[in-house]
């Protein structure tokens, strides 16, 4: 199951919520449902985040233990120059909330306080080459 906080926080937002409100609320939204699937239901979570905030990585790490689970994280990379021009294929309303990190993929050391165990992968690549990357590291 794979849960997405951006399309939650922009349903926060057009009731009126400010950013910050919206994107708390969605996170919060979006850590219970991961917690309900991993640990009652028991099945996978894909969690897609920017994981910028520490606060994220803090939750799941919570969750997987609570469920004594494995936390595999993939840090999905590209250059600023191909980030703005997927964005800019995409509809105004979604690309826009995206827009404040276009800078951010090329400086990695915002990432710092993830796990070093990460997977930190270039999403220039074929797709068929990163779901191979993905699933082999995975299965570790």
């Amino acid at each position: 199951m794979t849960v997405i906080s951006t399309r939650h926080k922009s349903l926060f937002a057009t009731i009126g919520m400010t950013d910050t409100l919206a994107s708390a609320m969605a996170y919060e939204l979006l850590f219970e449902v991961a917690q309900d699937i991993l640990a009652r239901q028991r099945m996978s979570v894909i969690f897609d985040s920017a994981a910028q905030h520490p606060f994220i990585l803090n939750h799941a790490i919570a969750i997987t233990h609570q469920a004594n689970a494995r936390l595999k994280v993939i840090l999905c990379s590209v250059s600023s120059q191909e980030r703005y021009s997927r964005l800019s294929r995409r509809s105004a309303g979604f690309s826009s909330l995206y827009r404040e990190t276009i800078a951010v993929e090329d400086d990695l050391r915002l990432f710092a306080h993830l796990p070093a165990h990460r997977l930190v992968m270039q999403t220039t690549r074929p797709l068929e080459e990163c779901v191979a990357l993905a699933l082999n590291y995975i299965e570790q």
